[in-house]
């Protein structure tokens, strides 16, 4: 065998290697030459050993050391511990060392979070609250059923208490030792005197208690107590501390905002407490007083056994579904009720029945929601009302409704609106504002601090720059030895695998790889992962549930154990199972019927081909309806056109005959289906085939995938990125999930997925890896929820305390006698068989959802019933929902902010929407530019005669010339704005400007046609427009008036001479034909001969009047629909139609105007045949008032900003859209099918479920086992027979809500993402079983997580970054407006808005005092401070009595609060007598507030006289004087204005108003938007859904009031939507496609007209969820935020508005008569009399300090004085001159001439005239030097004092000279 030779490249190349190896050799030789030469210098050794120092442990005990020394020199432990022990002793310093040390703080750490994880396992109900057990604690255990013997608590319970005493032990040992280490109380740094240490030592003394036997028997107290342990963390967890100090500052900022929502709650809570006291008592009961009735036992059973016993319910019959409250008075008196088909008697109570009479305890209130406390019959009740209206849950179920029902509707409606407005809009997110705006200003205040330390830790770090020069070359020297150190371990690494393996396969394996990093980093393989992933998330989003293939397969295997029929019989076996439609019930509504025929059977004539009454068969209805059947059940036609044969009764259905005929076998679920159920798919089983197979490929793709980057990267960097990791986490749970389906035995039926094969959803959040947009938003939410860390702690701890708080207090308390136990309760702490857990009832309490019955379950707790038990929900709202939650979503929504605006900007940073409209853009332009080469490919020809026809309507249309005329050289000018729109023109005598587009309106008029200008004159006429507004606005109001089914009733009105005849065969109950006709056999009007509608005498129909209305407003409609289309071709006629620049549908709101116009026309003119069909488009004609918002300049700049705003929601909105996607697709996987249970909608029973919406009513609930059991979808067929009816009235029915496809799985999570009925999803989630069987309370709890995942990521995150962009947005535009650029700087800024402020503020007459004696005195009174404070106290004193008026009150306290008002009206009457006589009346009545305490008085009068004629004013006479005052209440009332003089002498509440007021006019332009387009959505509503049944099952989620049946109705009904109160369950009932059952009035052409449908009941109510409640209504916040925002902008600047003020005060003193000058020689005492930093008030004035000041003001002089304006902005701008302030603008300078009009000609104009005394003033000019420049108060005064120095050295001179004079001739006196 030959070796061949090697060719000659490849010898070159083995060459190459071989002295590559031989190099690398001997470079490592001499590597590791000079590496020994290096390391044996010591001092390199030396620096090598420093750069492995760990620096920032020299740091950490640096840090440690320094806290050391400042305890050693604050003297902590230096005093005397203990009075014996020194800081020298060993002893305490042993104990010091342990205090300090890191780990003793760590371990007791530690020892507290075991500790809360034990108190966790406390048992509520099993345990006791006293040391013995006693007979209630024994009872409560057996009452709770499902506990059994409390066994597993038997062994838990000692387990507790010897940890109770370790951990008592362990903590007092850890205060035992700080005690001695610091010392106890009495020095400064001793233990108690830090508060973090007061919760340790509460917490040890109060163990320590509960350990004394026999000291306390109640240990509920002492158990409450142990909750305080959580918060020791806080003082242990890093980063607690600060934030604990800083929500701390934040309350404090609340001071203002928490008063004034206490006075507007003691404003409305007066108001309810005169206005609607005891509204809420009058029930109807069935009279229990002796002899009132002859009871039978049955009904005295039923009437005995209610919640509340004897009460009357709704409608004629207890018990009867969808039961409501109805209140009774004088006005409506109750009527008899029926039980058992017997009528008794019944009586109006104000008293609840207390067994043997009427109860005469204080709290006797019949209303039991909230155990009687929920009214307005006492002070303390409103404010309880007030609250929970405040948080908008039940404001009106509970509260609204009822007292519409008792009060009135337009007095309840005003009430509450207010309330919500006052309260929720403006009140809460002032709170929200304040509270943020603090956090913000502590974080920031923080946030500095740490820089400081950070500067001082670098200083630690860095290495001082001369040292790094003067060691450079040793450390270069280091770092060389390093180097080579490192490349010799790679060369002995290299070496050591060219010694064990191949050379060839080892650059074939560098080949590979290479190869396969190529292909992973390949543009297509990364798109080909894209595009698996996108069809991984499509196949997953294909699962759904059939319930009908479910119930067919039902039926098939049903009859396949059939023997009575043939094999192949079962194929032809068809569902669905039940009959889930309504029918009419013969009255004019609808019902569903009794069900007898389950099963059918197709092509019957197959299976017995000879028989003679075969189904299938038959073709038509007729013929299928008499056919009898083999059977003998008959034949049914369905809707596909099929006739199918009945298959099995109720009875025979469930039941197979056995071996004994007489004992037939009840079939199961598990017999039908198999023991897994999987034997009845609800899911196509080709589909489920093709849809494994895909996902079994795609899971080898991103296995392969997985594989090859393991290859291409290598382990470790292949799992150093953490999208990585998640996809290998994601194929090893798809591989296993394939692995475990291979293995199993039982066949898929493919109905669910497991959990594994779920996760595959979340690779689509790969897709933000490559979605450049979807990366940014989602790092930069990534980051912001990273700095959630501590408030995330905090908000826990919270939550684990208040659930321990609950859980001592309120466990084992929920459970009732006559109800079932609500889930919301707090017998446990996590969710388990009991409920949902006490920490997820917190967590439910501070989403707010459904709070309020938990308030009301704990007021009427068992056991501990106590109106005081609801301070504890109402704490957890206030702390937890207002304060910690909105602390949580501020932190997250500024962190968010900061992040987004840290990304760099990307070349192509366009929104999803932008490039949409770019790309819409594009199509437009390209339409357009075809259409413009459409004229010049029309033939020559064509075009002459097109020339010719023109020229010739020219000529034939030319008007004359006095009447038109164009003026070329005036229209080639143009204008400034766009010269190809404006054209100028002369017409009827005058040069006008018309906007006429440079282009041929429909390629036919050109620019200048006669035709086209003179229409283009008239539409642009103001006269016009105002015409045109009119007839909108008129067309409105006929939209409001009209009713949409006035058309039925004037169609089916007879007309004259013809009448209306309800008598006679037709008239029948329910049965009449004609639809006027009452169809109610107890109507008077009922069975009733009318007259003809033009008759003059007798009874004419109603129908008649509701016939001319509808002929007038159909007239009408159509005038002005032809109006509004005629407006339109005119407009195309001037302005053409789409093709050009300015054509007509160019502009967006001329599209508006045109989609409305052709709305109109087709609901006008549309055929009559297809009204229905044109019912929505009449409905859509309500979008005819948005028109008005285009001729309204403001209303126009909202619309703006609040189209602006989904731009920027665009992104987010995807974010959002991707995540409910994503959990969707998870809860389809993990709910679908799954909610269905077994209802009977007759009856309204829910078979086999704990839960009964009747629970004021003793329902006892239906068996889980036995005969009458209803365990799965098989017993339904017969629930509530047993078996021995042929008929049921059971349906398996689905919830509202389900997953049953990603359609509705993404409208349930929308749903919960607005925190209403999120709740009800989760007691659904946790119920859950298998398919096909009954809903279990309670048996999955642990599925609970899915939704509250969902409601802190879906509602409390995602949603709100939707509101964060629409606030933004706001800000933006509103900064844009007023002006506000980014090239002013903050003090520029401060100066602009300065300015402002000092034009506005205006200088003042002084007030003089009367210069009589007499008036003098009381003039000096009422200016006293000791006067007001008196006033104060009085009016605070008076606002207590007021409150302490109650419903019903006893005579004699009617008599003393009489006496106390009239004592204080005395004093309010002496106050005003005081002022009008030392003030005068015209001083008097100038101050607002004296008119206000005038009314005040006025009322006071009043009240008095009218309560003293009624003989109030004693016990005796009170009560006794019947006169009767109808306004008396009213009146009464109205002395709540008393309270409104608390806001002139409170200034934090003033500052809260003052926001509001600022508000208003931001706020009309949204409110009226807001106002506008809830109109145009009632008006469509009521189109819509005016005819929807409010009775459709046992919820009641509508009523006659909250209904579409009126326009007033919708407005409230979706202002209630707004505020977020149960609208889904509206939308709901707005859903319903059963016509029979959604339709209240379900008989001719009322069927199916108003009862709505699934998609419009979802799109109305979702758009007007989105539209009101996210966008308009936070539009509205945020005006509110954002001048809060500004006011206290104002306040934290250098110059606060009360500076501000005290300049105009201190001029007033200076200038009395408010002339607007003064003396420039005032100017010094000016400066004095100003307090700093504008002036020099309490201060020691010097002259230097004076000079200083005035040099740099810089006021003009005008003669010998200086003006307001000149000498205000001065001082002002002297103290913001620290930056530059920018040129003088134009706006300085109007304020400027403002300044010289007022001085010269307003302000002086009265000192200008002639006096008597003297002649004309003349009018000062300013004083120039002679270079023209105008002289300033500082040169003035400079000169003055210079002057004055002269002439005091002139004046010292003299005198000297005089003292020398004098002396000389003393001297010549003396000499002589």
């Amino acid at each position: 065998m030959t070796v061949q030779s090697a060719r000659p490249e490849e010898e070159d190349d083995l060459k190459s290697e071989a002295s590559q190896k031989l190099n690398k050799q001997d470079d490592t030789r001499g590597y590791m030459h000079r590496a020994v030469s290096v390391v044996e210098d010591p001092q390199a050794l030396r620096e090598i050993a420093l750069l492995n120092v760990d620096w920032k442990e020299v740091l950490r005990d640096l840090q440690r050391e320094k806290k050391k020394l400042i305890a050693r020199e604050e003297e902590q432990y230096l005093n005397r511990s203990l009075f014996c022990l020194e800081s020298s002793s060993a002893i305490r310093e042993k104990f010091i060392k342990i205090a300090e040390w890191e780990w003793f703080n760590r371990t007791v750490l530690g020892f507290i979070i075991l500790n809360c994880i034990l108190l966790v396992l406390d048992d509520p109900v099993c345990s006791c609250s006293a040391v013995v057990c006693v007979e209630n604690d024994y009872f409560k255990r057996v009452f709770y059923t499902r506990l059994g013997d409390c066994s597993s608590w038997q062994n838990i319970q000692p387990l507790l208490q010897v940890t109770e005493y370790l951990f008592t032990c362990l903590f007092s040992l850890e205060m035992v030792i700080k005690i001695i280490a610091r010392g106890f109380i009495l020095h400064k740094h001793a233990y108690l005197r830090d508060p973090w240490n007061w919760i340790d030592f509460v917490v040890v003394i109060c163990s320590l208690i509960s350990l004394v036997p026999g000291l306390i028997q109640n240990v509920t107290v002492l158990r409450v107590a142990r909750i305080l342990r959580p918060l020791r963390t806080m003082t242990r967890i890093k980063g607690m501390q600060p934030l604990i100090k800083t929500v701390l500052s934040s309350l404090r900022a609340l001071t203002n905002v928490v008063l004034l929502l206490a006075f507007m709650m003691t404003v409305f809570g007066i108001l309810a407490l005169e206005l609607a006291a005891g509204q809420l008592r009058g029930r109807c009961y069935v009279d229990p007083t002796p002899g009132a009735n002859n009871f039978s036992s049955s009904a005295l059973t039923i009437l005995m056994s209610q919640q509340i016993p004897f009460i009357a319910e709704a409608y004629n019959m207890i018990g009867s579904y969808n039961a409501q409250i109805t209140f009774c008075n004088s006005l409506n008196p109750c009527p008899q009720f029926a039980i058992d088909g017997v009528y008794y008697n019944s009586v109006c109570s104000f008293k609840k029945w207390c067994f043997t009479d009427w109860c005469s305890e204080w709290n006797n209130n019949p209303f039991y929601e909230g155990g009687a406390f929920l009214s307005f019959d006492n002070f303390l009740e409103c404010l309880v009302v007030l609250w929970e209206t405040l948080t908008l849950e039940g404001w009106t179920t509970d509260l609204l409704y009822n007292y519409q029902a008792s009060w009135g509707d337009w007095s309840a409606r005003i009430y509450f609106v207010m309330w919500v407005l006052v309260g929720t809009f403006f009140v809460l997110q002032l709170a929200l504002a304040v509270l943020s705006d603090a956090y913000l200003q502590a974080v920031e205040e923080e946030k500095s601090e740490k820089e400081m330390e950070a500067l001082h830790e670098e200083a630690i770090l860095k290495p001082n720059e001369n040292q790094n020069k003067a060691g450079s070359r040793k450390s270069s020297k280091v770092f060389e030895t390093i180097n080579m150190l490192s490349a010799i371990r790679v060369s002995w690494k290299r070496l050591s695998i060219s010694k064990r393996y191949d050379e060839k396969l080892a650059s074939a394996s560098a080949t590979i790889r290479s190869y396969v990093r190529r292909v992973v980093f390949s543009p297509y393989f990364v798109n080909l992962i894209t595009v698996a992933i996108i069809l991984n998330s499509v196949v997953m989003a294909m699962y759904f549930h059939d319930q009908t293939l479910y119930e067919t397969n039902i039926c098939q295997r049903r009859c396949a154990l059939d023997p009575s029929l043939p094999a192949n019989a079962s194929d032809y076996c068809v569902g669905p199972l039940f009959n889930r439609t309504w029918d009419t019930d013969g009255q004019g509504g609808g019902q569903r019927p009794d069900q007898s025929v389950f099963c059918f059977m197709t092509n019957d004539a197959l299976i017995w081909p000879n028989s003679n009454s075969s189904c299938s068969t038959k073709t038509n209805p007729v013929d299928c309806a008499n056919a009898a059947g083999r059977t003998g059940l008959g034949c049914y036609f369905t809707t596909s056109g099929t006739c199918q044969l009945g298959m099995y009764t109720a009875a025979t259905f469930g039941y197979q005959t056995g071996i004994v005929e007489s004992s037939p076998i009840r079939i199961s679920l598990r017999q039908l289906c198999g023991d897994d159920l999987t034997q009845c798919p609800a899911f196509p089983v080709a589909l489920n085939h093709v849809l494994d197979n895909v996902n079994l490929c795609l899971t080898l793709v991103f296995v392969i995938e997985m594989v090859l980057k393991w290859i291409a990267l290598g382990f470790d960097q292949y799992f150093s990125d953490g999208f990585n990791v998640f996809d290998c986490f994601v194929v090893i749970a798809s591989t296993v999930e394939l692995l475990i389906g291979a293995l199993s035995t039982s066949s898929s039926n493919g109905s669910s997925l497991s959990a594994l094969r779920g996760l595959r959803i979340l690779r689509l959040l790969r897709l933000a890896k490559s979605w450049e947009e979807m990366r940014r938003i989602m790092t930069s939410l990534g980051r912001a929820i990273t700095s959630l860390g501590p408030v995330t702690i905090f908000w826990v701890m919270f939550m684990y305390m208040f659930a321990l708080l609950a859980m001592q207090t309120l466990g084992g308390n929920f459970k009732y006698n006559k109800t079932d136990s609500p889930r919301s309760n707090f017998d446990s702490f996590v969710p388990s068989e009991l409920g949902h857990g006490a920490f997820f009832i917190v967590f439910q309490i501070i989403s707010t959802e459904n709070w309020n019955t938990i308030m009301y379950n704990s007021i009427t707790a068992v056991g501990s019933a106590s109106p005081w038990n609801s301070l504890l929900t109402i704490f957890i709202v206030a702390f937890g929902n207002y304060i910690v939650m909105n602390l949580f979503i501020s932190i997250l929504l500024q962190g968010f902010g900061e992040t987004d605006g840290e990304e760099p900007l990307k070349k192509d940073s366009r929104t999803l929407a932008s490039k949409m409209a770019s790309g819409f853009r594009s199509i437009i332009l390209k339409l357009t530019k075809k259409a413009k080469e459409v004229p010049r490919r029309l033939s020559s020809e064509f075009q002459q005669k097109l020339g010719i026809r023109n020229s010739e309507t020219q000529e034939g249309l030319n008007l004359p010339a006095n009447i038109l005329r164009i003026h070329p050289e005036m229209a080639s000018d143009g204008n400034e704005e766009d010269p190809n729109q404006i054209l100028h023109v002369r017409i009827f005598g005058k040069n006008r400007i018309l906007k006429v587009a440079n282009h041929r309106s429909f390629f036919i008029l050109p620019r200048k046609h006669p035709i086209r200008v003179f229409v283009a004159f008239c539409i642009q006429n103001p006269i016009f427009e105002t015409f045109i507004l009119l007839c909108i606005l008129i067309t409105s109001v006929t939209l409001l008036i009209e009713s949409p089914d006035a058309s039925f009733i004037a169609a089916a009105c007879p007309m004259p001479p013809e009448q209306l005849d309800c008598r006679g065969s037709a008239a029948i109950p329910g049965q009449t034909v004609n639809i006027n006709c009452p169809r109610n056999a107890l109507d008077t009007n009922f069975g009733k001969l009318w007259q003809p509608c033009n008759a003059t005498s007798g009874d004419i129909p109603p129908c008649c009047a509701i016939a001319y209305q509808n002929n007038i407003l159909s007239t009408m409609d159509v005038a002005f629909t032809l109006v509004f289309f005629s407006e339109m071709v005119l407009k195309l006629i001037v302005d053409g139609l789409l093709f050009h620049q300015y054509a007509y549908l160019r502009d967006s709101w001329n599209c508006l105007d045109c989609f409305v116009v052709i709305i109109s026309m087709l609901s006008s003119f549309g055929s009559a045949a297809s009204a229905k069909s044109f019912k929505v488009l009449r409905a859509l004609r309500a979008l005819r008032p948005l028109r008005v918002i285009k001729r309204n300049k403001s209303l126009k700049i909202a619309v703006v900003c609040l189209l602006s705003s989904i731009p920027a929601m665009m992104n987010v909105m995807v974010v959002v859209l991707f995540w409910f996607v994503i959990y969707a697709m998870l809860g389809v996987q993990f709910f679908r099918g799954k909610l269905y249970r077994c209802v009977d909608v007759t009856n309204q029973i829910f078979y086999g479920t704990a839960y009964f919406p009747l629970g004021n009513l003793y329902t006892p609930a239906p068996l889980m086992a036995g005969n009458t059991s209803v365990p799965t979808i098989v017993e339904c067929v017969s629930a509530g027979t047993g078996g021995t009816s042929p008929s049921s009235t059971g349906v398996w029915l689905d919830k509202d809500y389900s997953f049953d496809n990603l359609a509705d799985a993404l409208s349930t999570l929308f749903q919960m993402s607005t925190t209403e009925g999120w709740m009800d999803v989760m007691s659904a989630a946790v119920d859950v079983v298998e398919v096909g069987v009954t809903p279990i309370p309670n048996q999955s709890p642990w599925f609970s997580l899915y939704c509250v995942v969902h409601i802190i990521l879906g509602a409390f995150i995602l949603l709100n970054l939707i509101v964060a962009e629409v606030i933004k947005n706001y800000i933006r535009i509103k900064s844009l407006n007023d002006g506000i650029t980014p090239f002013l700087t903050p003090e520029q800024q401060e100066w602009k808005e300065m300015r402002r402020a000092i034009s506005s503020l205006k200088p003042l007459k002084r007030r003089e005092g009367p210069s009589h004696k007499f008036r003098r005195f009381f003039y000096d009174i009422v200016n006293h401070k000791l006067f007001e404070y008196a006033i104060t106290f009085s009016i605070c004193v008076n606002v207590v009595v007021m409150c302490l008026n109650t419903y019903n009150q006893d005579e004699c306290v009617v008599a003393i609060i009489f006496w106390i008002n009239f004592s204080f009206s005395c004093v309010f009457v002496t106050e005003a007598v005081f002022k009008l006589i030392g003030l005068g009346p015209k001083w008097y009545f100038t101050d607002k507030w004296n008119i206000l305490d005038f009314l005040v008085v006025l009322i006071s009068i009043s009240t008095i006289s009218i309560e003293f004629l009624r003989g109030d004013y004693s016990c005796a006479v009170s009560g006794a004087v019947s006169v009767s005052f109808p306004g008396l209440k009213p009146l009464r009332a109205l002395r709540i204005v008393r309270v409104f003089r608390l806001i002139r002498r409170s200034k934090g509440i003033r500052q809260m108003i003052v926001t509001l007021l600022e508000s208003m006019p931001s706020l009309w332009n949204i409110g009226v938007v807001l106002f506008l387009t809830l109109i145009i959505f009632a008006v469509m509503g009521v189109n819509l859904f005016y005819n929807v049944n409010v009775g459709q099952d046992v919820y009641g989620r509508m009523s006659d009031l909250a209904s579409y049946s009126t326009l007033d109705s919708a407005i409230f009904l979706l202002f209630r939507q707004t505020t977020g109160e149960a609208w889904n369950g509206i939308m709901f009932y707005c859903m319903e496609s059963d016509q029979y059952k959604a339709c209240n009035k379900c008989y001719g052409p009322y069927l199916g007209d108003g009862c709505g449908n699934s998609w419009e009941g979802i799109i109305f109510h979702v758009m007007w969820q989105i539209l009101g409640a996210y966008v308009l209504v936070q539009l509205f916040t945020a005006v509110i935020i954002e001048n809060f925002a500004e006011l206290s902008k104002e306040e934290s600047s250098i110059l606060p508005m009360d500076k501000l003020q005290e300049f105009v005060e201190v001029w007033m003193e200076l200038d009395p008569g408010a002339t607007g000058r003064i003396s420039v020689t005032l100017v010094p005492e000016l400066i004095r009399s100003l307090s700093p930093p504008l002036g020099l008030r309490k201060e020691h004035v010097t002259e230097p300090m004076l000079i200083k000041i005035i040099k740099d003001l810089h006021i003009p002089v005008h003669g010998e004085h200086v003006r307001y304006y000149h000498t205000f902005a001065a001082c002002v701008k002297r103290v913001l001159s620290e930056g530059d302030l920018g040129e003088e603008d134009e706006f300085e300078k109007e304020m400027n001439d403002e300044a010289n009009d007022k001085s010269t000609t307003g302000l002086d104009s009265k000192y200008n005239r002639r006096q008597e005394e003297g002649p004309i003033r003349e009018p000062e000019t300013e004083t120039q030097h002679d270079n023209r420049r105008t002289a300033t108060a500082a040169e003035d005064y400079a000169s003055r004092c210079l002057q004055r120095a002269y002439r005091e050295w002139k004046e010292r001179s003299l005198q000297v000279q005089k003292g020398q004079n004098f002396e000389a001739q003393l001297k010549l006196s003396l000499g002589r």
